[in-house]
C-alpha cells in the first residue's frame, strides 16, 4: 500500500471517529426530548436520561432507534482496528500501558467526577435534598455509584485485555484471520455478506436470549447484554 493511500485511510478512519462521537453527543442530548422518556421519581436512576424535559418532539425518537442500531457497535469496531497493529508494533505490556493511560484513567475520571455531576440534576429533580457535597460523598461511600455514559471504557479496556492475551497465546491464528479479512477486499460484495452472516449469527441468539434492554453489572462497572445506548439504570436510589 502506498503511503499516501495508508494515509488517506487514516484520515478516513479518524473522520469516522469523530463523526461517530458527534452521533453519541447527539444520542444523549436527544433522550431528554424523546417522547419515551420518563424521570423514575422512586429511583432516579432508573430514568431514561438524567434529565428529561417536558418538551418533546417525536422526530427525535427516530433519531434515538437509528442511532442505537449501529453507533456504538461502530465505535468499538472503529477502536478496534488498529489493535492489532498497535500490538505487533509494541507488544502487549506496552500496548495495555497506553490503553489503560488512555482508557482507565478516563473512566476513573468519568465515575468519580462527571457522572456524579451528571446525576446530581436527577436526584433533585425526585426529590433528594441533599446538597452536591454529601450527595457524592453518599454515592461513592454507600451507592449506588452509576457509570452512566462512560461504561464504554472499562468494556472497550476488557476487549483490549482479551486482544492482549491472544497476541500473547496465538499471534498466528488471529494473522491467519487478519489475511482472509484483507483478502476479502478484492471481493467486497461477498466480504460484507459473510461479515452480516458471521454478525447476525453471533447478535441474535444473544438478543434472543437477553432481550435488547437488559444489563448487567456491578456497581459503575455495567455494561449492556444485548444492543448498546442509553445510560444502564440500577436497581436502587440514593438517599
Amino acid at each position: 500500500m502506498r503511503t499516501g493511500e495508508r494515509h488517506g485511510r487514516v484520515i478516513a478512519v479518524d473522520r469516522a471517529r469523530t463523526a461517530v462521537t458527534l452521533l453519541v453527543v447527539a444520542h444523549h442530548a436527544a433522550l431528554a426530548y424523546a417522547t419515551f422518556g420518563y424521570l423514575d421519581h422512586r429511583h432516579y436512576l432508573r430514568s431514561t436520561a438524567p434529565i428529561v424535559d417536558p418538551d418533546t418532539w417525536r422526530l427525535l425518537d427516530a433519531v434515538v432507534l437509528v442511532n442505537d442500531s449501529f453507533f456504538m457497535a461502530l465505535m468499538f469496531l472503529l477502536s478496534g482496528l488498529f489493535a492489532w497493529p498497535g500490538l505487533r508494533a509494541r507488544g502487549a505490556r506496552a500496548f495495555l500501558r497506553d490503553r489503560l493511560r488512555r482508557l482507565g484513567l478516563p473512566f476513573g475520571a468519568a465515575v468519580l467526577v462527571l457522572m456524579p455531576l451528571a446525576y446530581y440534576p436527577s436526584f433533585r429533580l425526585a426529590g433528594g435534598a441533599a446538597g452536591f457535597p454529601a450527595y457524592w460523598w453518599h454515592t461513592v461511600t454507600a451507592g449506588p455509584w452509576p457509570g452512566g455514559v462512560a461504561w464504554f471504557l472499562w468494556v472497550l479496556l476488557v476487549f483490549d485485555g482479551v486482544g492482549a492475551g491472544l497476541h500473547a497465546v496465538a499471534p498466528g491464528a488471529v494473522e491467519g484471520l487478519a489475511r482472509r479479512v484483507r483478502a476479502g477486499a478484492d471481493r467486497p460484495v461477498a466480504a460484507v455478506a459473510i461479515l452480516l452472516g458471521v454478525s447476525l449469527a453471533a447478535y441474535l441468539p444473544l438478543a434472543w436470549a437477553f432481550g435488547p434492554d437488559r444489563w448487567v453489572g456491578l456497581g459503575f462497572f455495567a455494561c449492556r447484554r444485548a444492543g448498546c445506548c442509553s445510560t444502564p439504570p440500577t436497581s436502587s436510589a440514593a438517599s
